[in-house]
């Protein structure tokens, strides 16, 4: 297995990880064990994400079939709670969608 956790993790700018995240749709391999611990890096800087990306990588993450129910995938869910709401009224109806 190849390492992907760790505090460096969250280091990694939003958009490598979102392509990190949409690369495990190509390949069960990363989805497996990439997609949980991105989405927990994810989590800890999600203030800095638009909310389109915010948006595209809980999509991501719940469709996976591999990393919704990790411990970082847990997080993030709940962060997005947190992150988007306060946004609600800017959010285009695309987004919303991808959200509900």
């Amino acid at each position: 297995k190849v390492a992907v956790a760790g505090p460096g993790l969250a280091l990694v700018p939003p958009s490598r990880l979102l392509r990190l995240a949409a690369a495990s749709q190509q390949s069960s391999c990363i989805a497996q064990t990439a997609l949980g611990p991105v989405a927990g890096a994810a989590a800890q800087s999600l203030e800095s994400w638009t909310a389109e990306d915010v948006s595209e990588l809980m999509l991501l993450v719940a469709t996976s079939g591999f990393a919704e129910n990790s411990p970082g995938a847990k997080r993030l869910f709940s962060r997005v709670t947190e992150v988007l709401t306060p946004r609600l009224s800017a959010l285009s109806v695309t987004v919303l969608l991808k959200v509900v």
